[in-house]
């Protein structure tokens, strides 16, 4: 590799870096979100009123699993109430989809190229993006 086409690598991730870090505000959240992660598709709806719904697609559609709830921001941090939780990085981790996680679901919410993503599983690159 050449050192110019290292430097205009260095330069095309900060500047991607950079459109990461757009402002977001409580207010650009309500709206639908899709994910896709081995075994299932997720559509997160948040609403302007302070609840979510969450309907998931397993099995190529063959089972639909709806929840609804609560959602609120703080802290960099779009928090879903006692949600269903379809997906974890450990594949020896057998989750039950009927019943809801007692806790929170946090979200890291970032804007890429004027469009809301919330980051579930940085390492996996997995994340609900705004429809």
């Amino acid at each position: 590799m050449s050192p110019r086409t290292g430097l205009c690598g260095i330069y095309l991730s900060l500047l991607l870096a950079g459109c990461k870090i757009e402002g977001v505000t409580e207010s650009d959240f309500p709206g639908e979100y899709v994910t896709q992660f081995p075994g299932a598709t997720e559509m997160l709806v948040l609403r302007k009123d302070g609840g979510y719904t969450q309907v998931i697609y397993l099995s190529a559609g063959k089972d639909v699993v709806v929840h609804e709830g609560l959602w609120h921001y703080s802290a960099d941090s779009v928090d879903l109430e006692n949600p269903i939780l379809p997906y974890s990085a450990n594949p020896q981790d057998k989750r039950d989809l009927r019943t809801p996680y007692a806790g929170f679901w946090g979200l890291s919410p970032y804007k890429l190229l004027g469009r809301v993503h919330l980051e579930f599983d940085p390492d996996q690159g997995l994340e609900f993006r705004r429809l």
